[in-house]
């Protein structure tokens, strides 16, 4: 990645890919001169450098993203966080694949006993039954704990976002937690959070938008929530189907439901990981763009 450093009255600077190493140049003669275009989805600057000696003027060009000047506050560090978090969600995803293959097995064996009772032995039913409850213990214990991880990221992604924005967020912090849970609002509110954190965070967002309410909206971000919205409607028709379940073919299909839930949610998680990269990646980029800046006052 380019290195950037903020000097009075510039956004930022980059080191260009050809030439001597930003290292070699002497703060003191260094001269900028800026241009703006304007590239599609994307709000950028070409950066002229021109460091000057006594016998030589050369120019190297380079485009960068265009950082505003340093936050008031330093921003923590969430690096760690979204791995621990990204790690979490393949674990949780793992489960889901675990349980799936049990849920396949489940549907095969009702078939063959359906077909002929006297082909399947009992032991084998009542070992997917165990293996089935296991299985979903396990899907709980991950589920909840790839959560807890989920909303400390969010927590400290919120934290450093609103250093960024101009702008208070549209929901106080405790929504990032009884967003979920609370009937009606928990169809709207986690979505709006993260939007609010995504537009904070992402270079150039800000200065793109008067407000959060009217800022451009990350398809990345619409494809999880509708995946989650999905995901925990066929949940919930799934854990109906199997309670009312009585007969082999209502216990099938319930198994049926399961994996097709499971598979939305392997999705789902697959969405929110890349969610959980790109916020970390844009606030680790403005957090180290920040302390060339500081530095450099300093």
């Amino acid at each position: 990645m380019p290195v950037i450093r903020f000097f009075p009255g510039a956004s930022a600077i980059t080191a260009p890919r050809h030439g001597p190493p930003a290292a070699a140049w002497p703060d003191a003669v260094v001269r900028l001169r800026r241009y703006s275009e304007t590239i599609p989805g994307e709000k950028r600057e070409r950066s002229i450098l021109r460091p000057v000696s006594d016998d030589q003027l050369t120019a190297y060009c380079e485009e960068s993203f265009v950082y505003s000047t340093p936050p008031p506050a330093p921003l923590r560090s969430i690096r760690r966080l979204g791995t621990a978090t990204v790690v979490m969600l393949a674990v949780d995803s793992l489960v889901y694949v675990i349980a799936s293959v049990v849920d396949v097995q489940r549907v095969v064996l009702i078939d063959r006993f359906l077909a002929d009772s006297d082909a399947v032995p009992i032991r084998d039913l009542q070992a997917n039954d165990v293996r089935y409850l296991i299985s979903g213990l396990v899907e709980s214990v991950a589920f909840a704990a790839t959560a807890v991880m989920f909303l400390i990221w969010l927590f400290q992604a919120r934290a450093n976002a609103e250093i960024l924005s101009p702008w208070p967020h549209r929901h106080a912090k405790p929504w990032l937690i009884f967003g979920w849970v609370v009937p009606i609002v928990n169809f709207v509110f986690p979505k709006q959070i993260v939007d609010d954190i995504w537009t904070s965070s992402k270079p150039g967002a800000v200065e793109e938008s008067a407000h959060f309410t009217t800022a451009r909206r990350s398809g990345l971000v619409w494809a999880w929530w509708l995946a989650w919205l999905v995901t925990g409607l066929l949940a919930t028709v799934g854990r109906r189907t199997y309670a009312n379940a009585e007969e082999m073919p209502a216990i099938r299909n319930a198994a049926v439901f399961d994996i097709v839930g499971n598979v939305l949610s392997i999705a789902t998680a697959a969405l929110a990981i890349a969610i959980v990269m790109t916020i970390t990646r844009f606030q680790e980029d403005r957090r180290e763009a920040a302390a060339w800046g500081w530095m450099h006052a300093a």
